[in-house]
């Protein structure tokens, strides 16, 4: 009996052994992963303040008749961030930027 449990406790030690080096793995990428992030949020950031100027203050795009496109995706900063980052995961981006290029196709260089 005490033989069984001697042989599961070294079982158990082994897959504890590829999770620590799992944690080690992730450890060591932690300060790229982080970075990664930095860059990204900061090009986000940028895009979203030029997106006020091409899609927000287009008069092309921004046309009474689309005013609930626009207050829905490019309706203030918080929200063209969240736009961006849809966008950017590719979740319904058709349906994001379709509007905006039907209205004015030169909003193109800022989705593609």
């Amino acid at each position: 009996l005490r033989f069984f449990r001697l042989v599961r406790a070294v079982r158990l030690l082994v897959q504890f052994r590829t999770l620590w080096l799992l944690v080690r793995g992730l450890k060591a990428a932690m300060a790229t992963i982080l970075w990664t992030f930095l860059l990204m949020s900061v090009f986000i950031f940028m895009f979203a303040i030029f997106a006020v100027e091409v899609i927000v203050k287009n008069e092309k795009v921004n046309t009474p008749e689309h005013a609930e496109y626009i207050a829905k995706y490019w309706g203030g900063l918080a929200r063209i961030l969240l736009t961006l980052v849809q966008v950017m995961t590719l979740d319904s981006a058709y349906g994001i930027y379709r509007p905006a290029l039907l209205q004015d196709p030169s909003v193109a260089f800022f989705f593609f």
